[in-house]
């Protein structure tokens, strides 16, 4: 709706429609993401900008309109590009991570019940007793490295 030629004509309802989309950007990303991520993605110094000025960014002379939604513009169109940017990075470790297979993560527990080096544990056997099927995995697994 704000990105290309949609939207509010009026730059000052631009302005309002880009900051009430940033504001619920924020709302969904904030229990999800870190306050330093939120920073880089959404609120970024021109986006302060346009917060701190939305009081006197409204008249009807042709260039403060067309400044305020160039602005507009730049903001949202550089937010799209960052956010794709950032799903498609996310896209890449979840298929890093899915096609490796089952993960064992080792806990203190582990290192507490066998004390012999990692690289000297049989994993297959000991999965194995716990899971079945697991050891022929690890084996596996074991021969192709």
């Amino acid at each position: 709706m704000l990105r290309g030629a949609g939207g509010p004509a009026d730059a000052h309802k631009r302005l309002l429609e880009y900051l009430k989309w940033a504001t619920f950007a924020v709302q969904m990303m904030a229990d999800q993401i870190s306050d330093a991520d939120l920073r880089a993605l959404m609120l970024t110094r021109r986006y302060e900008l346009l917060l701190s000025g939305v009081g006197t960014m409204r008249g009807t002379e042709m260039e403060l309109q067309r400044a305020v939604s160039d602005l507009v513009d730049l903001e949202v169109n550089q937010r799209v590009d960052v956010l794709e940017s950032a799903i498609k990075e996310l896209e890449a470790y979840k298929d890093r991570w899915t096609s490796l297979g089952d993960l064992i993560v080792l806990d203190t527990n582990f290192y507490i019940v066998h004390p012999a080096e990692l690289r000297d544990t049989d994993l297959g056997r000991l999965t194995a007793a716990v899971t079945p099927g697991w050891g022929h995995a690890c084996a596996g697994a074991a021969a192709r490295r």
